[in-house]
Order: C-alpha cells, then structure tokens, then sequence
C-alpha cells in the first residue's frame, strides 16, 4: 500500500505546481486504480480519491503547503476470495518552508471487509525538520500495516 501512499504525493506535489497565486486553495477528484496486497490477497482498488492543496505564502518569503486526500466511494475487490473492501482514511502532509523547511505527511489508509473477512491498516508518519544550515534536525519515518 505504501505505492498509494507515494500515489498521494506525487497527485499532491502536481496540484502544488499549479499552486502558483500568494494563496490557492485546489480541490480535485482524481481517478484511482491499483492492486495492492493486503491481508494474504491482492486487492483491486478504484474509485475516486479527493484531494485539497493549499498553499499559502508569509511575509518572510516563506510558504506554507498542506494537503489532504481521502478516498470518495472508492472500493476494493479481493482478487482471490472476491470480497469487497470499502476503501477509507485520509492523508495529510504539510510543509513549512522558511530559513528552513517542515515536513510532516501522515497516512491512515483502510480497507474495510465484509463479515470476518479481515480489515486492513495502513499507517504511515514521516516528519522531518532541516535547519536554516541544511542539517537535518529530525527526522521522523515509521510504518505499519495490520490486518484484523
């Protein structure tokens, strides 16, 4: 699942470069397909993925980037056992660019399933802090995914 996490990112940092007023607000529905493995079984998963960017800049020069994604009536087909997954969570990152830069992207992606059919979960954090030097002065990357 960690592809429909980087998925996310890459639509974010796109919608990002078109982000090029003081302050822009753009909301998209992108069109997601994918087959992920999850829960001893891949998964078809299509739908629909909203997606928020704003950007926003200061009066030092900086900037401000946030987004947030969440699946809209996306769904996921077991390619196996034929179960159907409700697809929901959200993704958020924001980024802080001054003298020097913050970057934290948080990423709760799950896939419901029918009956005793197990549920997935994917949590994702990364954070990282670099200083006006460039010295990276936090840094912050865990990963987990269970099925229940």
């Amino acid at each position: 699942m960690r592809r429909f996490a980087l998925a996310i990112v890459i639509v974010a940092a796109a919608a990002v470069v078109t982000a090029s007023a003081p302050a822009a607000t753009i909301t998209q529905r992108v069109p997601i397909s994918l087959v992920a493995q999850g829960c001893g079984e891949e998964i078809l998963i299509t739908g629909t993925l909203l997606l928020t960017t704003t950007s926003t800049t200061n009066s030092n020069g900086g900037f401000l980037v946030a987004f947030h994604a969440s699946p809209q009536g996306a769904t996921g087909l077991g390619l196996t056992s034929g179960a159907v997954y409700r697809a929901t969570g959200e993704t958020r990152a924001n980024t802080t660019v001054n003298a020097g830069s913050t970057t934290t992207f948080v990423n709760n992606f799950k896939l419901i399933g029918p009956g005793n059919t197990p549920n997935y979960l994917e949590t994702d954090i990364i954070h990282i802090t670099i200083n006006a030097e460039g010295v990276t002065t936090a840094s912050i990357d865990s990963s987990s995914i269970t099925c229940h």
